[in-house]
């Protein structure tokens, strides 16, 4: 179970990220 919610957050985290860079770029 503790796997799983790491998983679920590492992939939110990695969302997070993903967004930043893509506003970022349309920034630049």
């Amino acid at each position: 179970m503790r796997t799983g919610i790491y998983k679920h957050y590492k992939e939110k985290l990695y969302q997070v990220i993903d967004t930043t860079k893509y506003t970022e770029t349309l920034q630049e």
